[in-house]
């Protein structure tokens, strides 16, 4: 069942009432309550009186039968307050050993003490469940670095490698060259030391009441950089309860920073992606629908509209929490998200019964959890191009992903964990896919990986080099632009690749894209460039990925792949995200328009002839494989269709 979770700030219902927020939540169906507390680390008077207002407030919400946890951070955001936590060691930043101001380590006594006491103190109020925020974590916090270097940190990690090294010595002999002690024991030590912290606090809720739900919401390093999964994490904090989690890549990401510039579609597969990582285990995960800060005049409802619909299709998330109601003001100030979530109740509705119960269909992407600890890097940081070592960028695990991101910009409808289908497969994954796997998408990077693990994947030789000014259609000669700095490589083509486009450059032409068959049956298409490179494009250089005749050759080479179309396709309009499900002989297709322009009565051509046809949100008609659409798409808007 997809749950409604709604956050709202202490403060406010302090301010203005709990009543008016319990209205709000109603109003909206929230089925439970995230109280966000501001950090308050210090056991003074004010935190006693928020804990004794908010028992007070448990009691209200769950008499009036919302489900009621605490929100609260703990480690600390960078350049929070340290006002009764001065004596606390900070985390401090690999790169260059400074701390950031007002974030603590675990590995501190008196801050990992002060932590367990206020989870004591918080479990003492009677609620249910308790939620970490994200800064339970010790990376990734905006401003560059992998981890915690403190002193402590430093002390455990020479007694594990029984060396005495700098950090400065550590930084490059873990984060140059491929996988190596240094990096596996630094990695480890990360990841212990979130683990044992996670059960220590875990310990102080069981002292109070061990039916406590315990859980954190989830950032982009927690899959990856932390050394520990989040997954492991939410189970380290759950108990004996049920875990649960928050995923990471929210609405608000398309206003900020912290994605690839690849839209909102890029961030509903981020979530997507968390979500297939998850499946089968026992934790409870839910989205992130963030509108931060509030209101619409800085996130507009139509980003978390996109959001929530379009999970709700793909239907591998618990639900999502979704923050509707503003943190300063009353909560009545802002109404438009909740307003759009009950005009949009029809569609909910209509998208439950036309994709609930259907598995997701298209191309599959093949993204690993886990990638730092075996990657390969440059042998020196001064071979690294510019803002690049890891050590440096604490965004090494972008979200979404290039593999994501490309897809997303052709329209590509995709699924997770079928490698039987087409799958697109770039960078250091290739060292983890299989290496039967029949049709594969590659990069110039994974082109290179599974050449050295022995696979024949049709070039003599792939040499990285940039300068390449355009992309040329090998058969009707059109011609789009690239980018220069951008990191390519030079493919020598074995006998029976064929060469789809070409680069021109500083250097001369040379293969852009290749198909190829190998002796074993194994069918490839491979794009020669760095997907992860290209990782820093802004969304007006049009980049490598994105292009009409790019999106054309892909969509004819995944026919060449396969032996089959896509299920479904409509190109030619820039950011229009498909989803598509099926069941048996019905397939359903969903459409969001995630651009400024509005698509003009869009065609989608279908893998094969079908008879019957019904439509959500649209009209239109069905002839054979063709659906053609009589509505306009304007900007985030979504119609869907079901043929059978």
């Amino acid at each position: 069942m997809y749950k409604i979770t709604i956050p709202a700030s202490l403060v406010s219902i302090l301010e203005f009432g709990e009543g008016a927020t319990l209205s709000e939540l109603r109003r909206a169906g929230a089925e439970r309550l995230f109280v966000a507390f501001p950090h308050m680390l210090g056991d003074d008077c004010e935190r006693q009186e928020r804990l004794r207002a908010f028992s007070e407030k448990i009691l209200f919400f769950e008499e009036n039968g919302i489900e009621t946890f605490a929100w609260i951070p703990l480690l600390g955001f960078s350049g929070d307050s340290e006002e009764g936590c001065e004596g606390f060691t900070r985390v401090h930043k690999l790169h260059d050993g400074k701390p950031y101001k007002g974030v603590f380590c675990p590995m501190d006594e008196g801050f990992a003490k002060a932590a367990e006491n206020l989870i004591v103190a918080l479990s003492q109020t009677g609620v249910k469940g308790i939620i970490l925020d994200d800064e339970f974590c010790l990376s990734g916090r905006g401003d560059g670095g992998i981890g915690c270097c403190c002193e402590k940190h430093m002390e455990e990690y020479c007694a594990r490698i029984g060396e005495s090294i700098t950090r400065e010595e550590l930084r490059d002999r873990a984060f140059c060259g491929g996988r190596n002690k240094y990096r596996d024991a630094w990695m480890e030590l990360q990841g212990d030391t979130m683990l044992q912290f996670a059960r220590c606090l875990r310990k102080a809720a069981d002292s109070v009441n061990p039916d406590i739900r315990f859980g954190f919401c989830a950032g982009r390093t927690h899959w990856d950089v932390e050394g520990v999964s989040a997954i492991q994490l939410a189970r380290a904090l759950a108990g004996k309860t049920k875990p649960i989690m928050r995923l990471a890549g929210a609405p608000y990401w398309v206003k900020g920073s912290l994605a690839w510039p690849g839209g909102l579609q890029g961030i509903i597969e981020a979530a997507r992606l968390q979500a297939h990582w998850c499946a089968g285990t026992d934790v409870e995960f839910f989205a992130e629908g963030d509108t931060n800060p509030r209101p619409r005049f800085a996130v507009p409802a139509a980003f978390l509209e996109g959001f929530d619909m379009a999970l709700r299709a793909d239907g591998s998330t618990d639900g999502c929490l979704k923050y509707m109601l503003d943190y300063t003001a009353s909560p009545t100030y802002e109404t438009g998200y909740i307003d759009r979530h009950l005009r949009n109740q029809p569609l909910y509705d209509g998208i439950e019964d036309m994709f609930s119960e259907k598995k997701a269909v298209g191309v599959n992407i093949f993204e690993n959890m886990f990638l730092l600890r075996d990657r390969t890097f440059p042998e020196k940081p001064e071979e690294f191009p510019a803002n690049t070592f890891p050590a440096d960028n604490d965004k090494y695990r972008v979200m979404p992903a290039a593999s994501q991101v490309f897809a997303c910009e052709n329209s590509l409808p995709v699924l997770y964990g079928n490698l039987s289908v087409p799958t697109i497969v770039f960078g250091e994954n290739a060292y983890h896919v299989p290496l039967d796997a029949p049709y594969l998408i590659l990069d110039g990077r994974a082109a290179c990986i599974l050449k050295d693990r022995g696979i024949d994947v049709g070039a003599d030789s792939l040499l990285p080099e940039s300068g390449v000014y355009y992309e040329v259609d090998e058969k009707d000669g059109e011609r789009e632009r690239t980018v220069i700095s951008q990191l390519v490589y030079r493919a020598e083509l074995k006998d029976g690749a064929e060469s789809q486009s070409r680069y021109e450059g500083e250097k001369g032409g040379m293969p852009a894209m290749y198909r190829y068959e190998n002796d074993a049956g194994q069918r490839f298409l491979v794009y020669t460039f760095d997907a992860y490179s290209c990782r820093t494009l802004d969304r007006g250089c049009g980049g490598m990925f994105s292009g009409y005749s790019r999106q054309k050759r892909l969509f004819s080479g995944i026919e060449w792949l396969c032996g089959k179309r896509v299920v479904a396709s409509c190109t030619g309009n820039p950011w229009l995200y498909m989803l598509c499900k099926e069941k048996e002989n019905k397939v359903a297709v969903g459409l969001w328009n995630f651009f400024e322009d509005a698509v003009f009565a869009p065609t989608v051509k279908l893998n094969k002839a079908y008879t019957h046809i019904r439509f959500l949100n649209c009209s239109g008609t069905l002839s054979g494989d063709t659906v053609q659409l009589s509505d306009t798409l304007i900007p985030y808007s979504f119609a869907a269709f079901e043929v059978w």
